[in-house]
């Protein structure tokens, strides 16, 4: 037993030596893999190279830590200066590359689904922006076709600012007090899109009604999932929450053609 220690310790000593005698090479090397993380986060996102990448990521990140805890145990103070010095700013300026990059990475979820053939959907209603005088802008909307007797007709959709981004106008005939909100699934997976997101900028408080009215009026709400330009099939639930009873119902659904907003 005493024996197998003294080996692993001798192991761990001479990975030791080794950190130690190429120090100034890990802070090349972390940049190296920051910025292969940071190139395939935004070109091959979900995929083997991204994992990867990151995994050789994080294992330089604790490699270049480790350098730093020997050089101070094994009183390389010279090393450890110049190693801070000039690998400090090289890791920080990598590390936010990376930060950047999965900012902006595409998100990948709707890079491999396709709408399936003969689905019928509907595409959200384009609206129009016209500069104030103030310099602010205004969105002037297409007009939509609401019919007592056809119940798709209830729930509008419209296109927001950008991609991913949506607002909803609801008409619906009498409802008790209470909270409508929308859900929204995936149509082949049947994933819940933006569940608690969808939930909370989509839910609308609204008085009884006692007849055919407008209850939501250009609500705006987001669909993370996806990526702009990458489109699929989205089926909408309308929900009410009775504000007495607290009871729970769904009120319609209708299947949109739409995007992911691209964080």
């Amino acid at each position: 037993m005493n024996t197998t220690l003294q080996v692993i310790k001798k192991i761990f000593h001479k990975i030791g030596d080794w950190i130690v005698m190429l120090w100034w090479l890990f802070p090349i090397l972390f940049f190296a893999s920051c910025y292969a993380y940071a190139y395939t986060l935004i070109e091959c996102p979900f995929t083997w190279k991204e994992d990867l990448a990151g995994n050789i990521f994080f294992a330089m990140m604790i490699l270049d830590i480790i350098k730093y805890v020997l050089l101070i145990l094994r009183k390389q103070s010279k090393r450890y200066g110049i190693s801070l010095l000039i690998g400090g700013p090289i890791s920080f300026v990598g590390c936010v590359g990376v930060g950047f990059a999965s900012m902006n990475a595409p998100d990948g979820y709707a890079r491999e689904l396709s709408i399936p053939k003969g689905l019928k959907y509907n595409v959200p209603l384009s609206q129009e922006y016209e500069m104030q005088k103030d310099s602010s802008w205004v969105n002037i909307p297409a007009e939509a076709k609401i019919d007592v007797k056809d119940r798709k007709s209830y729930l509008q959709i419209w296109d927001g600012c950008q991609g991913g981004i949506y607002v909803y106008d609801f008409y619906y005939p009498s409802l008790p007090k209470g909270t409508v909100y929308l859900k929204c699934f995936e149509v082949t997976k049947n994933d819940p899109l933006s569940a608690g997101r969808v939930k909370g900028a989509s839910s609308v408080a609204h008085e009884a009604t006692k007849s055919f009215s407008k209850i939501v009026d250009k609500q705006e709400f987001t669909i993370f999932e996806g990526d702009w330009g990458e489109y699929y099939a989205v089926r909408v639930e309308v929900w009410h929450c009775d504000a007495s009873t607290k009871k729970e119902t769904k009120l319609l659904e209708k299947i949109y053609r739409m995007e992911g907003w691209m964080r």
